[in-house]
């Protein structure tokens, strides 16, 4: 606790009463800050925390074993310089504690409330190998079934993207929307929202139909714009020093200018930002004589990339118009509902596998350990507690996690049932 610690590294470290979230770079201490987070908990003068009030989430077992060492060395030192031997307590408590990954976490809380599940008591938990190889099985007597059944559409899928061998291509798609699906608290919901995101209605105009698609292709186009305006921007920088080639610095200013006029485009139409786009013209840079060479071939080279990212963005998105996109997509709709199916089918079927066999896999722990703590009944766009997640509120004062860019939405609900105020993070 004697550590030099930076003003930001102090406020994560010392504020309390809200959720705090902490950004920071690799190797800047992230964790550090977390562990004393927490032994400051553990070691106030007049408002002591237990350690078993804590719920601490790592990303792996090996990261909740070193967080406990780094726990105890922690408080052992503290006791060695303060003499507090109150604290000795909390070491007693350290065992008990839930610092654990979360699917560790997942699993406490079935094994607590299993009753609230249709689940057999003595289920065991399938490691990856295991529930691949059960997939696997599943996915090709689903497979089967649909060829039998013969329907176009589902036909015209497995041709498109079955693969050249058999349709490996197909499985692959299936498995791959599977995990992303179930990796949301509500799948099936979510599923049956991507059918109707490729629903589109005829004779509507194209660009109101595809504003759900177009947002997030602008939010990107505009990080493609900035990116390219600090590669001008820093090459007119260079263009400012002894010995560098002067003479670029008009062409430079006035493809910045090309570039910062796209910005504007981003908020109107898209036909309008499209020939924009496609009018961007860099030309040839006149000869600078007599200028550095080193800095020229700096200067070249941060140009070239603005015009690279610009011209291969434009490849991208700007080749075909707004009425071919939609016409893509009007037509992959009906595949679309054919894959959704097939993923539906699949997941009944997995599940119906697992059951039967005893098991449950990582998914699984995830989607009963949500079902037991949200309240029944549960809209997808709301999170109202059970009284399981009652009584683990009661239980836990801080909810702290580690590596939090790698919690899924799933995951995310679990932490915001659990904790009184949402979650406190220590890394994003």
């Amino acid at each position: 606790m004697s550590r030099n610690w930076t003003a930001e590294q102090l406020a994560a470290i010392e504020t309390t009463d809200c959720n705090i979230l902490v950004s920071a770079a690799a190797g800047s201490g992230k964790t550090a800050v977390l562990v004393e987070r927490i032994i400051r908990l553990l070691c106030h003068k007049e408002d002591p925390v237990d350690i078993d009030r804590l719920l601490v989430v790592t990303f792996t077992e090996a990261a909740a074993a070193e967080m406990r060492e780094r726990i105890a060395d922690a408080l052992e030192k503290e006791i060695a310089v303060s003499n507090r031997l109150e604290l000795k307590r909390q070491l007693s408590l350290l065992n008990g504690a839930s610092i654990s990954t979360l699917h560790a976490f997942c699993l406490e809380v079935i094994h607590r409330y299993f009753y609230l599940l249709e689940l057999d008591p003595a289920f065991r938990v399938a490691d990856e190998l295991e529930a691949n190889m059960l997939r696997q099985d599943v996915m090709a007597i689903v497979l089967e079934e649909a060829f039998a059944e013969e329907d176009e559409f589902f036909l015209q899928l497995a041709e498109l993207y079955g693969g050249k061998n058999g349709d490996e291509g197909l499985a692959h798609m299936v498995l791959r929307l599977y995990q992303f699906a179930w990796s949301n608290p509500f799948p099936l919901n979510w599923l049956s929202e991507v059918v109707n995101f490729y629903a589109l209605k005829e004779g509507e105009n194209a660009e109101v139909q595809l504003d759900r698609w177009l947002r997030p292709i602008k939010a990107e186009l505009k990080l493609m714009l900035e990116q390219a305006a600090a590669l001008l921007t820093e090459a007119l920088k260079i263009c400012a020093l002894p010995g560098a080639p002067l003479v670029y610095e008009k062409t430079l200013k006035e493809e910045l200018a090309q570039v910062n006029r796209l910005q504007i485009f981003l908020e109107g139409p898209w036909q309008k930002l499209r020939e924009a786009w496609l009018g961007i013209a860099f030309e040839r840079l006149r000869p600078a004589k007599g200028a550095d060479e080193e800095l020229k071939e700096k200067v070249k080279a941060l140009r070239q990339k603005a015009k690279d990212l610009l011209t291969k963005t434009a490849d991208i998105y700007f080749v075909r118009t707004l009425e071919d996109y939609a016409a893509e997509i009007k037509a992959l709709a009906p595949l679309m509902a054919a894959l959704v199916k097939l993923v539906k089918h699949f997941a009944k079927a997995y599940a119906e596998a697992k059951k039967r066999a005893g098991l449950l896999d990582f998914n699984d722990l995830e989607h009963y350990c949500l079902q037991i703590l949200k309240a029944e009944g549960t809209a997808p766009s709301e999170l109202n507690p059970s009284l399981a997640a009652q009584e683990l509120r009661a239980r836990f004062e801080h909810v702290l996690v580690d590596e939090y860019q790698d919690i899924n939405p799933v995951q995310d609900a679990i932490l915001q049932l659990v904790s009184r105020q949402g979650e406190e993070a220590g890394n994003l």
